[in-house]
This record gives structure tokens, C-alpha cells and sequence, in this order.
């Protein structure tokens, strides 16, 4: 799955599962029917916090990876290449 369908479907889930949370406390939803909602949106979410990861990574490997004429071609000079190809998954 590309990383901008990952993105959508992830979106779409959360702002789903939000809309099935009761607003108010007169809402006749059981309490382990909420709590499973929210389980399952945070589950949602950390998994595509950890795709989301995991593909900036390989970005990262793959610039690493580039000689310098294609580096010059995406203007990026071979320090600061070197210099994002050193953060961890987690770091913007």
C-alpha cells in the first residue's frame, strides 16, 4: 500500500471511529462499546504512526543512497543528506 493510501485509510478510520463515540452521556451506547472504540482508534493510530515511520526510514536510507550528481539534481548537498540519513524514525 502506498504511503498516501496508508495515510487516507488512516484518516478515514480515526475521523470513523469518532463519529461513533457518544457525545453526551444520555447516549444509550454500553461503556464497553465506547471502550472499544477508542482501543481499536488508538490501535489504528500507532500502527499508522509506525508505517508512517517505517517509510520515512527507508526514505532516508534512499537519499543516503544517492551519488552526488542526483543529489545536485534534487538540490540537496551530500552533508545534509548525510545529516538526515542519521535521524531516527521518529525525528521530522
Amino acid at each position: 500500500m502506498l504511503l498516501s493510501q496508508r495515510n487516507a485509510y488512516c484518516t478515514d478510520t480515526i475521523s470513523a471511529m469518532s463519529h461513533l463515540a457518544p457525545t453526551d452521556s444520555s447516549d444509550a451506547v454500553p461503556q464497553l462499546k465506547l471502550a472499544a472504540i477508542y482501543l481499536w482508534a488508538g490501535i489504528v493510530s500507532i500502527g499508522c504512526s509506525l508505517f508512517a515511520g517505517i517509510d520515512k526510514s527507508r526514505q532516508r536510507k534512499a537519499l543516503s543512497e544517492l551519488d552526488d550528481r542526483l543529489l545536485d539534481d534534487i538540490g540537496v548537498t551530500r552533508l545534509a543528506a548525510a545529516r538526515e540519513a542519521k535521524k531516527f524514525f521518529w525525528q521530522k
